[in-house]
């Protein structure tokens, strides 16, 4: 419900940006008068969702895990921390400007894309590591 309410705010403000200027040059990041909340929305905020949900389902999974039967791998939660520390780290980008050229900026290469890079490799991984692991697993029998 929170991820709905989330997109139909985003759009919404990215709509408004495509209906002030008619011939399509506008970008709703970085212009009009909604650019820094665009700029908030998908950078400092989002990096915090992120991280809240890496790190609560880091705790969630280790705190149901026994040593018998875990469920979720150890390497799985690590990665899990580990790329939710990395948006946190990237949050504090929203008082380095909205210059593109600026490495840690809201919307540069640090903050935003190498960070959304590293997510959503770690995404990519884990879903290999299930892959792999269902693979191995003995057929269930119905």
């Amino acid at each position: 419900m929170a991820e709905l309410l989330r997109r139909d705010i985003f759009e919404q403000v990215s709509a408004r940006a495509g209906l002030q200027c008619v011939e399509g040059g506008m970008d709703p990041t970085t212009d009009g008068p909604l650019a820094a909340a665009m700029a908030l929305a998908h950078g400092p905020i989002a990096h915090l969702w992120i991280a809240m949900f890496f790190l609560g389902f880091a705790r969630a999974a280790q705190q149901f895990m026994s040593a018998a039967s875990p469920v979720v791998p150890r390497w799985a939660l690590r990665g899990a921390v580990v790329v939710g520390v990395i948006n946190l780290l990237a949050v504090p980008s929203l008082y380095f400007g909205m210059d593109a050229t600026h490495f840690y900026a809201v919307n540069g290469w640090g903050a935003d894309a190498l960070v959304g890079l590293l997510t959503l490799v770690w995404v990519g991984f884990l879903g290999l590591g299930i892959h792999r692991a269902r693979k191995n697993r003995a057929p269930m029998l119905t």
